[in-house]
């Protein structure tokens, strides 16, 4: 960062009379060009710096001079800080070079501030600072009681900024929520019984299943997050998921708000979202309605997360286009975008990065294995939404092989494979979106395959509904109105989120991969056994909807506390994998490594 760089400068050229711009520029890993114009700025700013050329030159200040202790006061940065603060509260128009301009030097080293030895100044309370600490670190909030200078006491809600020692006591310095201001508190004057660090708001959009889950995974997850709105078309059904986490393990850890909003409306969404004001909107409705949400989230500029990519109602084609073209609209607006942070898309996509990252020079060949052995005891039903279900597996297969795509028949590959704990089960191979992002984000990949277990009974059902027509998306005239077979059939049978009580068996998903490490073949499996009856017992839904679900608390997770916060749209792989991999093993899907697995073929 260049400020920090001039000012390191100049205490070199204080404590050396002649120093070269050759040696400046190795020492700080920058051109020569760079540490010229450097020279210049200093001298802009009225520093008596001037270079000489030639055999005996070098960079150096006029003889005599001596440095401030500091060219910016600490009050001088406070002020600033003060400015930097209320321009982004405010959201003014014409700040936006200012801010880029003061970010470079406040924002980026922001870490810089906390790091700070508190037992040197007398400070006892050491759980107090942690807190506090921890808050600026994951841009969380913190709630506590305070005594002013009179012993009047009141209560605060503020996001703290910077931790400073002055006149002999520390000071926070945070944006007061009460107050709608910067202001600074004495930390000694900070009640410690009743400081308590406060989590984000998330909109979930969906009352499914899968939202289930992540609803009691953010309650879980209090730390992140204090406070959710569920919001459905049906607002009953968000009724139903609130009325669960109040009587689960997990009650009382956060609020819980309901909505009825339809997600087809932008307008709709957009209001619902200046209302309650969420740090995030987390979209586990139909995949259908990706790209409204996205454009409430653009319009309100709020991070946005999904578990599947967008799907038009009336083609059964899911690609990454339609969302990957929002790249720069996110870019621009300054906020996030995750896509696919399920299992499959989702966990995948990370344990690729995550293999990429720790045990391959380069990736060429990745299977993605989906085992269910999980038995509802129904003739036919589907594990997820029945209408999204269908239209997956009837759809034609494919596979990303030496830079395109290779088209199968539905269903015409087959394999069998010995899953670890579950045991061997036919699979088949599908088009599955993660294969398009992958093959676009891991270094080296010759081929990207994706398979799923079917049981025959479910094939066979199938076979019949496709043949008399039930599985079509066209619509026909039934009695004078205008019906799609397969919405049809989606209402007829049996919701996903009521398999949960009657499921039992296991899930086994995960990637085994093939590449090369130091010039050698190396091979890995990683992968994640979960089981319906212990999902069910916990968050009261099975396997498939838990697998789905906690991934998609994590990234949204993620993205509040700074970790996968970055302007822009991006798939999961295209993120740090590692804190998203701890967290799969404390919220309940942990992940299993062999480093010699039986291949598919």
């Amino acid at each position: 960062m260049q400020i920090n760089r001039l000012f390191e400068m100049l205490h070199m050229m204080l404590n050396k009379k002649n120093i070269t711009a050759k040696e400046l520029s190795e020492y700080f890993e920058v051109s020569l060009r760079t540490v010229y114009r450097d020279v210049e700025t200093l001298a802009s700013a009225g520093i008596p710096v001037y270079s000489l050329r030639g055999k005996n030159g070098g960079i150096r200040l006029l003889e005599g001079y001596t440095l401030n202790k500091s060219l910016i006061s600490q009050d001088e940065q406070n002020e600033i800080m003060y400015a930097l603060q209320s321009l982004k509260a405010a959201n003014y128009p014409e700040s936006e070079g200012t801010l880029k301009k003061l970010s470079l030097i406040f924002n980026k080293s922001s870490d810089n501030w906390i790091e700070v030895d508190f037992s040197r100044y007398g400070s006892d309370d050491n759980v107090l600072f942690e807190n506090i600490k921890q808050a600026i670190l994951k841009k969380l909030t913190i709630k506590f009681t305070y005594f002013n200078s009179r012993g009047e006491k009141s209560y605060r809600t503020s996001d703290p900024l910077k931790i400073w020692f002055k006149e002999k006591a520390w000071y926070l310095f945070a944006y007061c929520h009460d107050k709608k201001d910067i202001r600074q508190f004495k930390i000694n004057r900070i009640k410690f019984e009743e400081a308590k660090i406060m989590g984000k708001k998330a909109l979930v959009i969906g009352a499914g299943g899968v939202s289930n889950v992540v609803c009691h995974k953010c309650a879980q997850n209090s730390e992140v997050f204090s406070s959710i709105m569920i919001a459905s078309r049906t607002k009953a059904k968000c009724d139903e998921i609130k009325e669960r986490i109040e009587k689960s393990k997990y009650a009382g850890r956060i609020e819980i708000q309901t909505a009825q909003v339809d997600a087809n409306n932008v307008p709709e969404l957009v209001a619902l979202i200046k209302e309650y004001k969420p740090d995030i909107v987390i979209n586990v409705a139909l995949p259908y309605q990706d790209l409204t949400i996205m454009d409430a989230c653009l319009e309100t500029k709020t991070d946005y997360l999904d578990t599947a990519n967008y799907e038009p109602l009336d083609t059964a084609k899911f690609e990454y286009k339609w969302q990957w073209a929002y790249k720069e609209k996110f870019e621009k607006a300054g906020i996030t975008a995750i896509l696919g942070s399920g299992f499959d898309p989702g966990v995948t996509g990370v344990f690729s990065a995550y293999a990429q990252k720790h045990y391959f020079d380069e990736i060429n060949y990745i299977d993605i294995l989906d085992a269910n052995a999980g038995d509802h005891g129904y003739p036919f039903a589907t594990n997820f939404n029945p209408e999204i279900n269908i239209r997956e597996v009837t759809a034609n297969g494919s596979y990303w092989e030496d830079g395109k795509w290779v088209e199968t028949e539905p269903m015409e590959i087959k394999r069998v494979y010995n899953f670890p704990q579950i045991g061997e089960k036919d699979m088949y191979l599908l088009h599955h979106e993660e294969l398009e992002s992958l093959a676009v984000n891991i270094k080296g990949i010759k081929r990207i395959r994706f398979f799923m277990t079917f049981g025959q009974s479910y094939l066979t059902h199938l076979k019949v509904l496709e043949n008399v027509g039930m599985t079509s998306i066209e619509p026909i005239e039934f009695e004078g109105k205008q019906i799609v077979p397969l919405q049809f059939l989606t209402a007829v049978l049996p919701d996903p989120a009521s398999l949960g009580p009657r499921t039992k068996g296991k899930t086994n998903i995960g990637n085994i991969f093939r590449g090369k490490k130091d010039g050698a073949e190396k091979t890995y499996y990683v992968y994640n056994v979960c089981d319906h009856q212990e999902c069910y017992k916990e968050v009261s839904s099975q396997a498939i909807s838990y697998t789905t679900g906690v991934p998609a608390m994590i990234g949204a997770a993620m993205v509040l506390t700074g970790e996968w916060k970055k302007p822009g749209v991006f798939n999961v792989e295209e993120m740090n994998p590692d804190p998203f991999m701890d967290a799969l093993n404390k919220f309940g899907l942990p992940w299993i490594e062999d480093f010699n697995p039986v291949l598919v073929d």
